[in-house]
């Protein structure tokens, strides 16, 4: 029980660090400290937090199917939430002026409706993926670090990969 404090503690911590990545907290101090501290020191907040989210969810999911069906929606109906809590700024800005379909299902089901809400439906996918490697590969952990790195080639290793630094020589 200890340990699951400890770890609900460091979601805590990551959420900080999460807040952190968003707001440039010691920019006007010193941009190159605050660069250091944000864009390298805070990246660990987001997979981190993901993977205390499986932690507490997965155990129980690999004996139960329906913990995370149960799970799912739970995530599902809060992402619906800040669905609707964001609509009015989407239509104040217009947003949806020169959207078509296509545009607003890709947006709900991998980027997210506003740029921060990408994480429920990587947390849902995430979760799923997971569940399905551990419960029916053999090695799962070896497919798991591959997705970790296309992720960070894609996200965190982003400007390098865009750049073809990486791309050009594969």
């Amino acid at each position: 029980m200890k340990k699951q404090i400890t770890l609900d503690r460091f979601r805590i911590f990551s959420a900080l660090l999460i807040i952190a990545i968003h707001t440039y907290p010691l920019d006007t101090i010193n941009p190159t400290l605050d660069f250091i501290f944000t864009h390298i020191f805070c990246r660990i907040g987001v997979p981190f937090f993901l993977m205390i989210s499986g932690y507490f969810i997965l155990p129980q999911a690999l004996k139960d199917k329906k913990v995370l069906v149960h799970y799912t929606i739970k995530i599902i109906k809060l992402y619906l939430f800040c669905i609707l809590l964001y609509l009015p700024i989407h239509l104040y800005a217009g947003s949806f002026v020169n959207s078509n379909i296509l545009t607003v299902i890709k947006d709900i089901l991998i980027n997210g409706t506003f740029y921060h809400l990408w994480y429920f439906p990587a947390l849902i996918m995430g979760i799923w993926i997971t569940f399905g490697m551990i419960k029916y590969f053999k090695k799962p952990y070896i497919l798991l670090l591959l997705f970790y790195i296309l992720g960070l080639l894609g996200d965190s290793y982003y400007g390098i990969t865009e750049k073809g630094i990486i791309t050009k020589n594969i």
